[in-house]
């Protein structure tokens, strides 16, 4: 079943997630591809799990990724989109791939989203900085994706038309093929079509 609204889920690290979020109509699903950082995925489990994948668009999640590592993760991963923050925008020069960018109050910069826009597919922010107006003046230029932590505000966020989707976020893995889908359940079947 269709949902009310576009849904990204990151930080994916199992087949269970990414199955689930498929077959929810999650239409992008992230996965952290920066070694060394909380809920990374090698590119050998990465591709097992986009070997069962059928739909959803691949992002690879460059927070906090350096131009040493950048080159084998195109290589490796091949992601429909990235996703980073200002930090990392220098990084995709050399690639055609759209990009996520994730932004916030500290790291705002109009001059920024002016150079980059025609590689922006979508901004994030979090909740709280979008419920207080923070993209009030780029969300007329840019797609909106507010990251949402919890299924508060769900149905206000989708009945905003300035809001083109939600991010939310995987979970572990209890043991491999058991996994509680509770909190990620609670936001999808609030966002399912009737």
């Amino acid at each position: 079943m269709p949902l009310k609204t576009l849904v990204k889920v990151g930080n994916i690290t199992n087949l269970s997630d990414a199955r689930y979020c498929a077959g929810m109509g999650v239409e992008m699903l992230g996965f952290n591809v920066v070694e060394g950082t909380p809920r990374y995925i090698n590119p050998t489990s990465f591709q097992e799990i986009r070997g069962w994948l059928s739909g959803p668009l691949v992002v690879a999640e460059l927070y906090s990724a350096s131009a040493k590592t950048f080159g084998s993760v195109v290589e490796n991963y091949r992601p429909d989109l990235f996703e980073l923050s200002v930090h990392e925008l220098d990084l995709i020069t050399n690639t055609d791939t759209d990009v996520i960018l994730s932004i916030d109050k500290n790291s705002f910069n109009g001059q920024l989203l002016e150079q980059w826009k025609h590689r922006i597919r979508f901004l994030v922010v979090n909740q709280a900085d979008y419920e207080n107006n923070f993209v009030d003046h780029v969300k007329n230029y840019f797609d909106i994706l507010v990251a949402a932590n919890d299924s508060t505000n769900i149905a206000a966020l989708t009945d905003d038309r300035n809001v083109k989707g939600i991010t939310l976020l995987g979970g572990q893995e209890i043991r491999p093929g058991l996994r509680d889908f509770d909190a990620l359940a609670s936001v999808l079947d609030l966002l399912e079509t009737d």
